[in-house]
């Protein structure tokens, strides 16, 4: 069977009807003008500088005529913020003004240290006094006070080591995946050298550990071991562990926090292992399958040799995109070493092979027969053909963006709603987009605030998925695009804690 790359997905696209240029849009420009006033958008606030004003969006609703009632929001002005006297904090993925908070009584800012954050929602930091989870204050909503869903761990015993080692007396103690202080028993770990790799994994000059033990289950029996252990030695070697989002590399074993297998390393090659799109990890010879907490055997499901052999060479086409021509809605497709496979994206996979995959080019106007070598997927938006950038329906981009370097920003292994090519600054979330031609001429221009240039990557860090900055500014993504917040034209006080 032949089919063609017709990508139909269900990400929502405004398409405008009037031209619009390429040009790209540089920092130093305004964001939002509101009755000839800068104002700004950022984590729900509305900022005024010339009003000195900060609003808070909030629901409102009424009757109808007739009957009936109608729901909607808008922007309110807060009465308890003081502009000419309030701070702004960001602190970890949190943004929240003083006036609408109460600080934990010991909150130590000048010792204040953010551990982790997470695009989730949750962070971890640690000052002298304590160890915060989610949260190192109370929200003042409507003159109460209730908690952020905090978890805080008292220090006051404990000598802090580095961010995840703590020592009381002569014992040490590591903080543990479920946020608690657990005591490290049935290993030695050297204090200088332990670091933290993920979840309850550490290593040091001597090997790599898994600390407070681990719990497995088999054939419907629960096995445990609660003492730490050390599971790979060094033998006087230097050995850089290699971190990724669901699995880590030691010397020459692979290991993934799977709840049943945190004991065992995987049996894959380091050397020949891809981690593919579609929640796959293989090598030439084996093929995971990702789950809640790291990979597992996809042997579980289907023990033949199309999931198994030669995996690490398939190269992901489409997600769960439509195909026509009578091949079946929402496949992935993908380019093993015997040809072209459509499945479904449920467990067993239902498999197709297809005979060709053509591909329109619009360079020559038609379409072609696929050539998998010059072909990259990005997401379900984004794809590159023969250097040229595609959108999620096959039209391409015309912004000038380095499609070769073209890749996500990330954070701790996690993908934001921004890209980059090294120099441009884009959101990918964005909706709406400018189009010119018709047919096969058709071409697709990001609006001027999704594609940005201008930014201190050197600084740039990550706060949420939608919110990034540098030494300068604050960038909000939205569906309009991105919002340039510079820091110094906001004219209060802002104190910024990230990791």
């Amino acid at each position: 069977m032949n089919i063609q790359i017709k990508i139909l997905q269900t990400f929502f696209i405004l398409l405008c009807t009037s031209a619009g240029s390429c040009n790209v849009k540089t920092v130093n420009e305004q964001i939002v003008t509101e009755e000839k006033d800068t104002t700004y958008l950022l984590s729900g606030y509305l900022i005024n500088p010339i009003k000195k004003q900060v609003s808070l969006y909030e629901m409102t609703g009424g009757s109808m005529p007739g009957g009936g009632h109608w729901d909607g929001y808008h922007y309110v002005p807060d009465s308890i913020i003081n502009y000419d006297s309030t701070t702004l904090y960001i602190i970890g993925n949190q943004i929240f003004f003083k006036e609408q908070v109460e600080f934990f009584p010991e909150l130590n800012f000048n010792s204040l240290r953010i551990i982790c954050t997470d695009l989730n929602g949750d962070f971890l930091c640690r000052d002298k006094n304590y160890l915060y989870k989610n949260a190192v204050c109370t929200v003042i909503d409507n003159d109460h006070l209730y908690l952020n869903n905090c978890e805080t761990i008292d220090l006051s015993d404990y000598k802090t080591i580095n961010n995840y080692i703590y020592q009381k007396g002569k014992d040490l103690y590591f903080l543990a995946k479920h946020f608690e202080l657990e005591k490290i028993e049935g290993v030695t770990i050297d204090i200088q050298t332990i670091k933290h790799l993920k979840d309850n994994y550490f290593a040091d000059k001597n090997g790599l550990y898994l600390l407070g033990g681990y719990s497995y289950s088999e054939d419907n029996t629960s096995y445990g071991y609660d003492k730490s252990v050390q599971l790979e030695k060094s033998n006087g070697k230097t050995i850089t562990p290699i971190v990724e989002l669901n699995y880590l590399i030691y010397g020459n074993k692979v290991y993934s926090p799977e709840q049943y297998t945190t004991h065992i390393p995987l049996p894959l090659n380091p050397g020949k292992i891809k981690e593919l799109e579609i929640g796959f990890l293989a090598d030439d010879k084996r093929m995971f399958t990702l789950g809640s907490g790291g990979y597992y055997p996809y042997n579980k499901v289907d023990s033949s040799d199309f999931w198994n052999k030669n995996v690490n060479q398939w190269q992901v086409i489409a997600v769960d995109e439509y195909f026509d021509e009578g091949v079946e809605n929402n496949r992935t497709l993908v380019k093993t070493p015997n040809g072209f496979y459509t499945f479904l994206g449920t467990l067993p996979h239902t498999v197709e092979k297809i005979g060709k995959v053509f591909i329109f080019n619009f360079d020559t106007k038609e379409y072609e027969e696929l050539d998998a070598s010059h072909y990259r997927y990005i997401s379900n938006r984004f794809r590159i053909y023969k250097n040229r950038i595609y959108d999620y329906d096959g039209v391409p981009i015309t912004n000038p963006i380095d499609a070769e370097n073209l890749h996500f920003i990330t954070h701790h292994g996690k993908r934001t709603n921004y890209m980059t090519d090294g120099k441009l600054l884009i959101y990918a979330r964005a909706g709406v987009a400018t189009v010119e031609g018709e047919g096969s001429n058709k071409t697709r221009a990001l609006l001027d605030k999704q594609i940005i240039s201008g930014v201190d990557f050197s600084t740039l860090k990550v706060i949420t998925q939608d919110i990034l900055i540098d030494n300068e500014n604050i960038y909000n993504g939205n569906f309009d695009g991105i919002g340039i917040i510079p820091i110094k034209a906001l004219s209060f006080k802002v104190k910024i804690f990230t990791e």
